[in-house]
């Protein structure tokens, strides 16, 4: 075989070596990445972009929190002097399947005129079906009303397997007005059911007037309760300065509890 043929060969090989390798790399870099938002099944997804390695498919029809209108009621109130507002919004999970751990929310708070006071930022969990109230305190000075708005910044959904809701229990409540402070104080035990240590507890506490308007807020802490400890508590309500003691109905009462 002559000597320019072989180089032929020889050439036409190596060039062949060459383009596989070259279009073998080709393919590695441009193969489309699986993900979790292609619009495809693929991986082990048990629908399009949704279980397996995806987020759950129940995602797909998780609603949003719930939060309520704002109420807020004034403690005491005088010309050029500080008043004490007390605003309370219900938060609401409607997802029995879904906890919301940890869901972030803005109280903004205006003058009747519009001006801007105070945005609080809160943040919290709100176990699958709970309902609960948030009570929240602003300084005003000489303001006789305010508008509160409140909205969601952000939400992280956790499956209830993986945040369920601690129990607890409260037993020998019993309530007591005090005419000369204007105050319905709340008392009762506190107790952990749970087979673990829970390291807070917020008692928040709401009394409204027969009418259904708040008449009046209150919350208390409890710290590192252990498994099945019982702890007494006592919550303070200050009154609106408008209601009348026989005009108050019941007080209800909400917890936020966290764990350790």
């Amino acid at each position: 075989m002559k000597r320019r043929t072989k180089q032929f060969i020889y050439g036409g090989s190596y060039l062949s070596v060459i383009l596989i390798i070259f279009a073998s790399v080709f393919a590695i870099v441009h193969e489309p990445v699986l993900s979790c938002f292609d619009g495809k099944l693929n991986q082990n997804e048990e629908e399009v972009d949704c279980g397996g390695v995806c987020a759950s498919c129940a995602l797909k029809t998780v609603r949003p929190i719930q939060l309520g209108t704002p109420e807020t009621v004034i403690i005491s109130a005088g010309s050029g002097s500080a008043s004490q507002l007390l605003t309370v919004v219900e938060l609401r999970n409607p997802n029995n399947n879904f906890s919301a751990g940890p869901i972030t929310y803005e109280l903004g708070i205006f003058t009747q005129g519009g001006e801007l006071i105070d945005v609080i930022t809160r943040t919290t969990i709100l176990y699958a079906s709970e309902v609960r109230y948030e009570i929240q305190p602003v300084s005003i000075t000489g303001a006789t009303g305010v508008t509160v708005l409140a909205t969601t910044t952000a939400t992280q959904w956790l499956e209830v397997e993986k945040l369920a809701r601690p129990n607890s229990q409260i037993r020998s409540q019993r309530e007591e007005y005090s005419p000369d402070q204007r105050t319905l104080t709340v008392t009762g035990i506190y107790k952990n059911t749970n087979t673990f240590s829970v390291r807070e507890v917020e008692l928040h506490a709401l009394i409204r007037d027969t009418g259904g308007s708040l008449a009046g807020v209150g919350k208390t802490l409890i710290r590192d309760l252990a498994p099945d400890e019982e702890r007494a508590f006592q919550i303070v309500l200050p009154l609106a300065v408008t209601i009348a003691p026989e005009d108050l109905a019941s007080p209800i009462i909400s917890t936020a509890i966290r764990r350790l």
